[in-house]
């Protein structure tokens, strides 16, 4: 098994979505999945550059899929149109992001 812990971090696989829909008082909301008809749920903590008082709907949204009791869930949520291109790389997103300088 390699060791990556002074290397570089494996690449991650992130997806996008839309913000679909904002439970901003329960802190939760759900991401309508590009390239399906599915929405997957997502939990306030799971934002790296925003707040749940920033999102709103059809925003652009980037994501991995992890668990959360048990189920499947967005995390590691990203804005897209929040970062540089310079630290959307940082945080390993692919280089086709939407991004405003």
């Amino acid at each position: 098994m390699a060791n990556h812990e002074n290397g570089p971090r494996p690449q991650t696989v992130r997806f996008t979505g839309s913000m679909f829909h904002v439970e901003r008082r329960n802190r939760y909301g759900f991401i309508s999945i590009h390239g399906s008809s599915g929405t997957i749920f997502f939990h306030a903590n799971e934002l790296l550059n925003a707040c749940m008082s920033d999102l709103k709907k059809g925003d652009v949204l980037e994501f991995e899929y992890g668990q959360s009791c048990g189920r499947l869930c967005a995390v590691r949520v990203l804005r897209r149109e929040q970062f540089s291109s310079s630290a959307l790389a940082a945080l390993g997103a692919p280089d086709n992001a939407a991004v405003t300088e």
